[in-house]
């Protein structure tokens, strides 16, 4: 797929995120990278999403990069993509995105979350007992519940 026509198809309202990844191999990460990376930025969240959904080459790490953006759409991007993410990228990602100022990320984060990690478990548990919000405390501490 050329990289216009990856534009095209994320350019779409709605794209048909399964059936675009099943197109794409490991000589389009790149060009999803620039995607990713370009100053589009609804078309860049599209395609952070779209590389969650890919398990070939580094497509993880496009997910992993915008969780370090200073662009809230494109932190958002990362952690919705999360679950999408083999354990060891989506810990990575998360753990740049659990403290964000924004309540709705550190929820989506704690979500996506469903394994003990040695990062992570430790950020939960700070995360329970200092946030303010008391959706994301009472999350973080039913993952507790979960994560022993």
């Amino acid at each position: 797929m050329t990289e216009q026509e990856l534009r095209q198809a994320l350019d779409n309202e709605e794209p048909q995120y399964p059936e675009l990844a099943a197109q794409l191999n490991a000589s389009d990460v790149p060009k999803l990278r620039a995607i990713a990376e370009g100053s589009d930025v609804g078309r860049a969240t599209k395609a952070v999403y779209l590389a969650s959904l890919l398990d070939i080459g580094d497509a993880d790490e496009i997910v992993v990069k915008a969780a370090r953006s200073t662009t809230e759409l494109m932190r958002i991007a990362s952690a919705t993509g999360l679950k999408n993410l083999p354990a060891k990228a989506r810990d990575r990602a998360a753990d740049l995105l659990i403290d964000e100022a924004n309540p709705a990320i550190s929820k989506m984060v704690l979500h996506a979350v469903d394994a003990d990690s040695p990062v992570l478990g430790p950020k939960i548990r700070a995360l329970k007992e200092r946030t303010q919000f008391r959706e994301v405390r009472d999350l973080a501490g039913r993952k507790l519940g979960d994560i022993k």
